[in-house]
């Protein structure tokens, strides 16, 4: 026997209370429930209920959800106010997947119920054509070092490593310190500080040794001395406009048809590309938007190399 299909209307239901999970996270989301009605004294079956505390009280908001090819009219609104009164709802939201007649709009704007429809990136039926403007900082530091070489027997020459970094060497005398890389580490757990413009200290631990040749051949082991690492931020910002890998979310028929989001999957292409445009002043910037746009931020560090290695001798 051939398995039965369920039908969409369940799963545009369930689509809705996915949906309000999301965007409530910290409410019991309930599919099919029930709720008593304090004048009918009936067990009322709500599509979707989100329950919350609120000020040690317990707010209720009720979902009905309508899988209709046509537009609800200004009935289906009325039927929907009655439940709410019945059963006593701090919020109500009525969900069409065919929109809403004008005069439902009105009447529904004037009494406090909200419209939405719903939109799923992974349904052919329910999917927008959806862009979202991104505002996308990128934070890209620049580290300077200094400190003072002990060298016992001059003269003593330096080969900088394949890198172009200096030859340092823990105090163990054997393993080499690799600055970039300890950097990178604390700069990408999110322990070091994103603010631009300003000079950070980073703190390096223990003794490091420089290591160099004598004209014999010989490695000497020269001891630094006063290490002071420090690191500035460049900010530079971009705008354009991402289509998402995947998307859920709710259309607001009482605000233009903007679309509220609960759930985003987005890939961000290179900066490179002709997607993105550099924003000299982002603070000046001012973006009118109708619906929503989104900030993102990077800070991981893909290449890093050096530039301008100065020695200055001190003295004997």
């Amino acid at each position: 026997m051939a398995r039965k299909k369920r039908p969409e209307w369940l799963d545009y239901e369930k689509l809705a209370a996915k949906i309000i999970a999301e965007l409530r996270p910290h409410a019991t989301v309930t599919h099919d429930d029930y709720v008593v009605g304090h004048e009918s004294e009936a067990r009322r079956q709500i599509d979707v209920t989100a329950r919350w505390m609120d000020d040690q009280a317990e707010r209720l908001l009720i979902v009905q959800v309508r899988d209709y090819k046509r537009r609800a009219d200004v009935n289906v609104v009325g039927e929907f106010k009655s439940v709410i009164h019945d059963v006593r709802a701090d919020r109500g939201i009525l969900i069409c997947s065919g929109g809403f007649s004008k005069t439902a709009i009105t009447y529904a704007r004037n009494i406090g119920i909200e419209l939405f429809s719903l939109s799923d990136g992974e349904s052919r039926r329910w999917e927008l054509e959806l862009t979202v403007p991104t505002l996308w900082h990128r934070y890209i530091p620049y580290i300077r070092m200094a400190s003072q070489v002990h060298i016992k027997d001059a003269p003593l020459n330096i080969q900088l490593r394949e890198d172009k970094s200096l030859p340092l060497i823990c105090s163990d005398g054997v393993t080499p310190y690799d600055l970039v890389a300890e950097f990178k580490a604390a700069w990408d757990s999110g322990a070091l500080s994103y603010e631009p413009d300003k000079e950070h200290a980073f703190p390096v631990e223990g003794t490091l040794l420089l290591a160099g040749l004598r004209p014999s051949g010989e490695v000497q082991l020269c001891e630094t001395k006063s290490i002071k690492v420090t690191y500035t931020v460049e900010r530079a910002t971009y705008l354009g406009q991402l289509k998402p890998l995947d998307y859920r979310g709710l259309i607001d028929h009482l605000d233009n048809q903007n679309f509220l989001p609960s759930y985003l999957a987005m890939e961000f292409p290179p900066l490179e590309s002709d997607t993105w445009t550099k924003i000299t002043h982002p603070d000046r910037l001012a973006i009118n938007v109708a619906g929503f746009f989104i900030t993102a931020e990077d800070a991981r560090i893909s290449t890093a190399q050096y530039e301008n290695l100065n020695f200055r001798y001190l003295g004997p």
